[in-house]
């Protein structure tokens, strides 16, 4: 008969109860400083569950994928955080607790936007929403989102309210929802403002939706040109 002190460690533990003992999830803290936050320093046993310093979603270490009958990993130190860890499902050893909750999605790399000419399009770069963005756990066609798009323009010259612009999220892929269109009237007589936009993106519900594309274009009568900089992005999913 397995002694109490093999209790005590949740690897042993596994071993004397099985399954039976184990399934449920345990709030981790740091023993040092309390912290709920994930810490790559730390050692974290299959159920326990954490919050992420990425997303803040809450996070639940599930040992990964296995085959045939493997076990799955009792233990885990190091890694990525939770919120990238899971969004590489093939070697993910942490799942979110809300696959669906209301995760910030910001895309990779750097996000810039430019504008050749006076009434010509705005060419945002790496602010589309991709399938990798929120993982292959979840579709993309499956959730709808609300847009967030932040930026600073500046015209050469104090703007009329002939400057205004359009910025149109557009879903592709799949049985593509209708694009959004959200127009923007920047403040007159001034030259440099900060903008700051949100619509709702419904998606079809086909699982097959490729992306979520940002673009713009100016008013055709416009006689400045601008500049477009420190774009930023983000898209929350809602859930139903």
């Amino acid at each position: 008969m397995a002694s109490l002190e093999s209790l005590k460690n949740p690897v042993t533990r596994l071993g004397v109860l099985g399954t039976a003992g184990s399934q449920s999830a345990s709030f981790r803290r740091n023993e040092v400083n309390n912290s709920n936050i994930w810490d790559v320093t730390k050692q974290y046993y299959l159920n326990d569950v954490v919050f992420s310093g990425l997303d803040g979603g809450a996070y639940v270490m599930d040992g990964g994928a296995t085959v045939g009958s493997a076990a799955p990993l009792t233990a885990i130190v190091g890694g990525d955080d939770p919120a990238d860890d899971w969004t590489a499902s093939a070697t993910a050893v942490w799942v979110p607790l809300a696959p669906s909750g209301p995760r910030v999605v910001e895309p990779a790399g750097v996000q810039s936007a430019t504008l050749a000419v006076a009434g010509g399009a705005l060419t945002f770069t790496n602010c589309a929403l991709v399938q990798g963005d929120v993982g292959t756990n979840v579709a993309l066609g499956d959730t709808n989102f609300m847009a967030h798009v932040q930026f600073a323009i500046t015209f050469n010259a104090v703007a009329t309210a002939a400057e205004w612009f359009n910025l149109t999220l557009a879903p592709t892929g799949g049985t593509a929802a209708p694009a959004v269109a959200v127009t923007v009237v920047p403040a007159v007589g001034v030259a440099l403002q900060n903008v700051s936009v949100s619509a709702y993106v419904p998606l079809a519900i086909d699982g097959t939706t490729a992306s979520i594309v940002l673009t713009g274009a100016m008013n055709p009568a416009s006689a400045l040109t601008a500049t477009i900089a420190s774009v930023n992005v983000s898209y929350v999913p809602l859930v139903p």
